[in-house]
């Protein structure tokens, strides 16, 4: 029973997976051009810090809260999602296969380093809210 409910598991982390890939490829052919701030980008990680990161994004804008889904265009393995309410806005960092790597919250109210690193574990619920808020078909949403 252990191994069938292991196996059950695995199956649907490969379909998440799979689904969130598929969502990645969507972003690079229907996404706006966008970047990422030079110094911003390296405290994610994504970044030496030297350039802007191009991106391909899509956005929505929905009762006062954007959703905000970006595919890096040099490495198309490195996705940021985002959400803002208000001052407040969330980025996560991940890659293709959906698996949460990094979080930092921003008050943009604070105007020298409103950024706070958030463990993993606080931020993972919020994190699988914004992929099915994109896993969602468009009429949806």
């Amino acid at each position: 029973m252990l191994v069938l409910s292991l196996a059950v598991a695995c199956l649907g982390a490969a379909e998440s997976s799979d689904t969130f890939a598929k969502l990645v490829t969507r972003v690079l052919q229907e996404g706006n051009d966008a970047s990422l701030n030079a110094a911003f980008a390296k405290v994610l990680g994504v970044g030496s810090g030297q350039s802007a990161v191009r991106l391909k994004r899509l956005k929505s804008d929905r009762g006062g809260v954007t959703n905000i889904f970006n595919v890096s265009i040099e490495d198309k393995q490195t996705v940021i999602l985002s959400v803002r309410e208000k001052n407040i806005s969330t980025y996560f960092l991940t890659d293709t296969t959906g698996k949460l790597k990094k979080a930092i919250v921003n008050d943009g109210a604070i105007a020298d380093g409103g950024m706070t690193n958030l463990p993993l574990s606080v931020a993972e619920p919020k994190f699988r809210a914004q992929k099915d808020f994109w896993s969602k078909s468009p009429a949806q949403r």
